[in-house]
């Protein structure tokens, strides 16, 4: 129930990832966690990660929740403890820049997770957290319909954020679980308190207004 990663690569980032991944082919959905430690890594910008990939391409398109090292360090953001940060990132076309959102905390994640959830034709994938307070998940980011195929590549990933170092990380508590439950529910949009249902949006009440002929909609 423990592994160890031992991962090369100049970072998950960019157009193009360089990292070590030990992953599944998976269809459907599934909610993918783990347990994240390091045993040794030199580079702050290390990092675990639970990653939803579309192919093994260095391009490829992924979704994926990240934890970085952290420790001692002299450039921006400054000193920070170990495992105080956690990161959502996605490449949203093939070979395309990449993007993401940072949580600051001063606690240790207990896991880190990334599932995809079908709701009624829609898809989700929602990014997550356990900082192992009793709360349990807290859901980072949440996308809606991003079009990922049925059949993916689901697991760990681990850079050492060095091409010409390793990064050594633990994971623990790993787990897939098939057809899980979404945990950030489904957005809804108010607009007017007459509401009335729309057809094939799972969870919406639309309200669709047309201004009378003349009215000024910039005004």
């Amino acid at each position: 129930g423990v592994y160890e990663i031992i991962g090369n690569g100049a970072d998950i980032w960019g157009t193009a990832d360089s990292f070590h991944f030990a992953y599944n082919e998976v269809a459907g959905d599934v909610r993918f966690e783990l347990s994240p430690a390091w045993e040794s890594a030199h580079n702050y910008w290390a990092k675990i990660e639970t990653m939803i990939r579309v192919d093994l391409s260095p391009g490829s398109r992924f979704i994926g929740t990240a934890t970085r090292k952290g420790d001692v360090d002299t450039t921006p953001p400054g000193v920070q403890p170990v495992h105080n940060w956690v990161g959502t990132q996605k490449r949203d076309a093939a070979n395309g820049g990449a993007s993401g959102g940072t949580e600051w905390s001063g606690s240790t994640p207990a896991k880190i997770g990334v599932q995809k959830v079908t709701v009624s034709g829609w898809q989700f994938v929602e990014m997550l957290v356990d900082y192992g307070t009793g709360s349990g998940w807290e859901v980072l980011n949440q996308y809606l319909n991003p079009g990922l195929a049925d059949t993916l590549l689901v697991g760990a990933a681990v850079t050492s954020h060095e091409s010409g170092g390793l990064a050594r990380a633990v994971i623990s508590d790993v787990a897939y679980t098939a057809n899980p439950e979404l945990i950030g529910g489904v957005p809804g949009v108010k607009v007017s308190e007459t509401i009335e249902p729309c057809g094939d949006l799972p969870g919406f009440m639309v309200k669709v207004v047309q201004a009378p002929e003349g009215t000024d909609l910039n005004g």
